[in-house]
């Protein structure tokens, strides 16, 4: 059987409360006029004074949400014979809006004053309680216009000065309370709970990493050299060149092996390959640095020449154009924000001599790690390999020239 709803259509609000007084509620939802004020407007919010009296009360907001419900009238009817009771439901009509109120109510602060219980105006605050207050909210409002405060203003009354807003919060916060420290119960509730396993185990890492203060490693770990041994078909070449390379020098950074290694094979080196090889310093005159197993630069006074002289220069991005430019002249110098210069060279045979800064008052002791290299060498510096090192990257020059 069909039956076709009225076309009607409501607005409900949910009071937090047992409503047995409907007048008393309007009142305190502000009244007729300021309920239909809030449903006018579906963001508006509807506010419920618990005094509405009473100025200083904080009202309790409720915010509008979408509802999907049918308001029903429910009759009940008495045989007058039988003395039976039948209840009959009728749709009036659909509740599309619903006002709820979910929202923290900001702390009351009243004007109550504590007093004796001997005094006829105590009342209770509730009842068998032997605290007593006395009200004093009307000293502190006017009722009727005046022109003359000065008996409203000599009146002895407790200073009451609340805030607006004792709290900005509306929403209550989901915070678990938990002990300071931890107890014997509690630990012995975490080792019998049962844990996730892992989604993934952690990769292996076969390699050495060693500081400047620890022992030096003499032999690579036996599963980096298995390791190397299952990927030989794949970078074969790459493993007999790296090996020819430590064989040649003790020490490498990572910039100067992927020049003479190549940038296709930077995965294959660094994840398996060098491991074999060499171990890795990571402090120190040598920091940064790959080095070969069983060979301490420590002790070794031809190491001073593999020492890493690291430098900072802000605008990289201006350095690099600089660099990549092919001058015509012998110098050029270039102004930064920073108001220094930095000046590049060329020997006669047309090859990149030294890289400077100059400052206001004249050219500065300080230079790039490239220059102290490139100067103390009395050989070729080409363009090509000056634009493949990075920073504190001699060494590869070094070996590249000779």
């Amino acid at each position: 059987m069909e039956t076709r709803l009225p076309s009607n259509e409501y607005y409900g609000i949910e009071v937090p409360g047992i409503v047995k007084d409907d007048e008393k509620i309007i009142q305190m939802l502000g009244g007729p006029d300021e309920i239909l004020y809030a449903f006018e407007c579906d963001k508006r919010r509807i506010k419920l004074s618990f005094r509405p009296h009473m100025l200083y009360a904080k009202p309790a907001c409720g915010d509008a949400t979408p509802a999907t419900g049918l308001l029903l009238r429910v009759r009940r009817y008495r045989n007058r014979i039988s003395g039976e009771t039948r209840l009959v439901p009728t749709v009036v009509g659909r509740v599309t809006r619903m006002y709820k109120f979910e929202t923290m109510v900001d702390f009351q602060f009243g004007p109550f004053e504590r007093i004796s219980s001997k005094l006829p105006s105590a009342t209770p605050v509730c009842p068998g309680s032997s605290d007593k207050y006395r009200v004093f909210y009307e000293d502190l409002i006017i009722r009727e216009p005046t022109t003359v405060l000065d008996p409203f203003l000599s009146k002895d009354t407790p200073l009451y000065l609340p805030p607006l807003l004792f709290s900005r919060q509306v929403s209550p916060l989901s915070y678990n309370f938990a002990s300071r420290y931890r107890t014997s119960e509690y630990i012995e509730l975490e080792e019998q709970s049962q844990q996730l396993a892992v989604a993934r185990k952690a990769r292996p890492s076969y390699g050495s990493i060693v500081g400047y203060e620890d022992p030096t490693p003499p032999a690579p770990h036996p599963q980096a050299i298995e390791r190397m041994v299952a990927l030989s078909p794949l970078g074969g070449k790459v493993f007999a060149k790296l090996e020819e390379l430590f064989n040649s020098r003790p020490v490498w950074v990572r910039n100067a092996l992927v020049h003479h290694l190549g940038t296709e094979s930077r995965q294959t080196i660094f994840k398996c390959g060098i491991l074999a090889f060499a171990y890795y310093f990571v402090r120190g005159p040598w920091g940064r640095t790959w080095v070969r197993y069983g060979y301490d630069p420590r002790t070794d006074p031809e190491a001073r020449y593999f020492q890493v002289i690291d430098f900072r220069i802000k605008s990289h991005v201006l350095i690099r154009k600089i660099l990549e430019r092919n001058f015509s002249r012998k110098s050029v110098s270039i102004m930064t924000e920073t108001k220094h210069s930095y000046r590049l060279q060329r020997r006669s045979d047309g090859n990149l001599m030294w890289l400077g800064v100059e400052s206001e008052g004249g050219l500065s002791r300080s230079r790039s790690s490239t220059s102290l290299k490139l100067e103390a060498d009395s050989n070729e510096a080409t363009f090509e390999d000056m634009n493949q090192l990075g920073d504190g990257e001699e060494d590869a020059l070094d070996s590249n020239t000779q």
